[in-house]
């Protein structure tokens, strides 16, 4: 039996936190489904198909890493993927108080397959990161370029710049 994880979020960028956790996820799977949430109504820097592909490339060297985009609930395409748990960060205490509350609705929800969460903690030096901090920093000059795969941090000046000129 093939276990599977799926790793939602809105990956907005895609940053070295997250990449520490899909590297701790597909560890703890035969597969990890990073799953790249689509929002109409949430305001991103790069569209959902820019998300997805910058998270292809930055995963490409794994090859049980599949990255997928995703509308609606997370128990729904846990259940249509066949996976087993959901995969969360845990960063502080105000992370674990927001997602230990969506995992138990989550249960509620899907209690007989993929409703189950597993949370996992960054590493140390990683735990800061969050997609809005990123952004926000680069968005007034600073270097961001530690905090963020190649790919990205390439992107992520570029579409900057260019909101920056108008």
């Amino acid at each position: 039996m093939t276990r599977r994880a799926v790793y939602p979020g809105t990956f907005d960028p895609p940053h070295a936190g997250h990449l520490d956790l899909i590297e701790r996820g597909r560890a703890l799977a035969d597969e990890l489904i990073v799953a790249v949430g689509v929002n109409p109504e949430k305001k991103t820097l790069f569209t959902a198909e820019e998300r997805v592909e910058l998270l292809a490339t930055c995963c490409a060297p794994w090859d049980n890493v599949r990255v997928v985009p995703f509308q609606g609930l997370v128990v729904d395409l846990t259940r249509a993927e066949g996976a087993h748990f959901i995969l969360r960060g845990i960063r502080n205490f105000a992370d674990f108080e927001a997602e230990g509350s969506m995992a138990l609705m989550n249960r509620q929800l899907a209690p007989e397959s993929g409703g189950e969460t597993v949370f996992v903690l960054p590493s140390r030096e990683l735990a800061h990161f969050s997609s809005r901090w990123v952004k926000e920093v680069a968005s007034f000059g600073g270097d961001v370029r530690s905090m963020l795969p190649e790919p990205v941090a390439d992107e992520i000046l570029e579409r900057l710049e260019t909101i920056r000129r108008g």
